[in-house]
């Protein structure tokens, strides 16, 4: 395995350059063995009973924070915020007054005080305060609003939209190399995480971040993306699909192309795992996972959680993980790793997530549209697919055809959108990067907030660093005017 592809696949200046990294023999891509029928998983499965990422804990409200932090799964919405106890919350955003938003409220003493008329809610949702409430009256006992469970695995919080009392018995997902483990995170070379909110469902992200073969031609001399001579037939099997996801895996049929000597003799050299397979795990409710192993013991894994936060918007919290070997090539890999990323902070590798992301973006709000605009349409006859590139992204799509029914809206392979969604957004890939992802990522935000300072310090000062760190707010989104 190419050392440097894994550093790419790892997210470390890009959001998803996964491992078209293996090299083989050419052989036949493999289809499931039967198709998946429409409805077929929908009696084994409930959206509601299922855990959704929320976010990174980092990126969480912290205790004192004013702020509480909107989120939602398939348009149900839900408001989280640290109590007064600097515990997480998690309400429906609604209050019972006038359903008005409370994620548009504030947090006061520990109570979250809807914004509208001053109602404010307790962690358990009971209304504790009406401003307007006559003197003696008692507050109802309908003013309250129905709790969320969180529980927080491997660093990100994860909500449960059905019953509390069903949570109880219900333990969030994990990778296979355990993030919550002690000795595990020992092993871990680096832990990158990244949030972005996307214009489009959360199939199309689920199909895109499925399909390894797109990476060399659209995120072509990206950082942390990959080269366009290098796109080639993939050698694809898809394993199962059952009611809790995809098992699936894909290597090359061809050696990567070499664009220079020292690219060559670096190969070489570090091609020693070149008939691995790379894994593609889709769980259930849409987790898109890769892993590979490397010599010594090391490995990659990556967690993408693709979240269906309404129709035509979507979720993605991004994990992707490095396992250190032992002996001489694991302390290889930690020394070739910390070289390229000593001198990187992190917002700028978030931004440069940001940037692969864009790249798609586009291409994929096209699909959605054209999709749209043809009422009926089954993707199954829409697509023309080829084995050795889209056999993965075809089994989830498929999984989606199972489970599809017991969703509150969804497309798979062969079944058909809900007629009843309206139109998408004409405008919606125009959104800023700053609403996207800066808004979300606290990291990206308080790197901004420090360029700004520094900006106006320099400018007060008369120093040159003000045309520089306006360019570095400029990646963010967002003006320092």
């Amino acid at each position: 395995m190419a050392t440097r592809a894994i550093f790419l696949g790892l997210g470390l200046m890009g959001a998803h350059g996964l491992a078209l990294t293996t090299g083989m023999p050419n052989a036949a891509a493999r289809m499931p063995q039967c198709a998946v029928q429409p409805g077929e998983f929908a009696d084994r499965y409930d959206w509601k009973k299922q855990w959704y990422a929320v976010g990174f804990e980092k990126d969480m409200p912290k205790a004192g924070s004013p702020q509480p932090q909107p989120f939602s799964v398939f348009g149900e919405p839900y408001v989280v915020y640290s109590d007064g106890e600097g515990e997480l919350v998690a309400l429906e955003d609604r209050c019972p007054h006038r359903a008005a938003k409370l994620s548009h409220g504030s947090v006061k003493n520990g109570l979250l005080e809807c914004n509208y008329h001053g109602w404010a809610f307790d962690s358990k949702g009971e209304c504790k305060d009406i401003p307007q409430l006559s003197e003696g009256a008692v507050i109802p006992k309908a003013a309250c609003v129905p709790q969320k469970t969180l529980k927080i695995s491997e660093g990100i919080v994860y909500l449960w939209p059905g019953s509390p009392l069903e949570a109880l018995a219900s333990a969030p997902p994990q990778s296979k190399d355990n993030l919550n483990d002690e000795e595990s995170l020992k092993k871990m070379i680096d832990v990158y995480s990244f949030t972005i909110d996307l214009p489009y469902s959360y199939e199309l992200l689920l199909e895109n971040l499925s399909d390894p073969a797109h990476i060399p031609v659209s995120h072509d001399r990206t950082p942390g993306g990959g080269k366009r001579e290098n796109a080639q037939p993939l050698e694809m099997e898809v394993l199962d699909i059952t009611p809790t996801g995809v098992e699936s895996r894909f290597r090359n049929t061809r050696p990567k192309a070499k664009t220079s000597k020292k690219q060559e003799t670096e190969d070489e050299a570090k091609d020693e795992n070149t008939n691995a397979w790379t894994e593609i795990k889709i769980d259930a409710p849409g987790i898109v996972r890769y892993r590979f192993e490397l010599p010594g013991g090391a490995a990659f894994g990556s967690a993408l959680h693709c979240v269906p936060s309404s129709p035509y918007r979507s979720r993605l919290l991004f994990r992707t993980y490095f396992k250190g070997g032992g002996g001489v090539k694991g302390l290889l890999f930690k020394a070739l790793f910390k070289s390229k990323t000593w001198y990187k902070p992190m917002w700028l590798r978030h931004l440069n997530s940001c940037k692969i992301l864009e790249q798609d973006l586009g291409l994929i709000t096209s699909q959605e549209d054209i999709m749209a605009s043809k009422p009926g349409q089954i993707w199954a006859d829409e697509a023309l697919t080829l084995k050795s590139s889209d056999a993965v992204l075809i089994a989830v799509r498929q999984w989606l055809d199972g489970v599809g029914p017991a969703l509150p809206h969804y497309q798979g392979w062969n079944s058909r959108a809900d007629p009843s969604l309206p139109a998408p957004p004409p405008d919606r890939y125009m959104e800023s990067r700053y609403t996207r992802h800066v808004k979300v990522q606290r990291s990206t935000r308080n790197a901004l907030r420090r360029i700004k300072w520094l900006r106006q310090a320099s400018l007060a000062l008369g120093v040159g660093l003000g045309v520089g760190l306006g360019a570095g707010a400029g990646l963010c989104g967002v003006g320092l005017g």
